[in-house]
């Protein structure tokens, strides 16, 4: 299973780094890297090269700029107009939560807090009502 996966990640690898070569337009110059954890990292996409070693996937550009991913750890890739992909979820800190003002909502749609306590249930990604009316996503690690 594991050699299967290297053969899709490097048939993949190779795919994309043929657009980027037949490209007429660097309209992408970005190639951005997800990380298992939700980490990005983005490399240049002029004159880039992907290796496989050890595990690990190494993407090299024009100007020197080396990136080293481990092959277990990569959760997605794409080309990107700017170097870090916008989730929309915004990472917070537990403590600084205001749930006496605010209602929390996992993505299931069930209400994670009660108005009266403190603390989520756990970590996670949850909708954020706020008292003014506004919502937004947040994931409390």
């Amino acid at each position: 299973m594991k050699n299967n996966m290297k053969k899709y990640l490097l048939t993949m690898c190779a795919a994309m780094v043929a657009l980027v070569i037949f490209a007429e337009d660097y309209t992408y110059p970005y190639l951005v890297f997800t990380g298992a954890n939700g980490t990005q990292s983005a490399v240049a996409v002029d004159q880039l090269v992907i290796t496989f070693s050890d595990g690990k996937l190494v993407a090299t550009n024009a100007t020197g700029t080396q990136t080293t991913l481990e092959l277990s750890d990569l959760a997605a890739m794409q080309f990107s107009t700017a170097e870090e992909l916008p989730t929309g979820v915004q990472a917070v800190n537990p403590a600084a939560l205001n749930s006496q003002r605010d209602t929390y909502y996992d993505l299931s749609g069930r209400q994670a807090v009660r108005k009266n306590e403190r603390t989520l249930v756990r970590k996670g990604i949850y909708v954020v009502r706020k008292s003014d009316g506004s919502t937004s996503k947040i994931a409390v690690k």
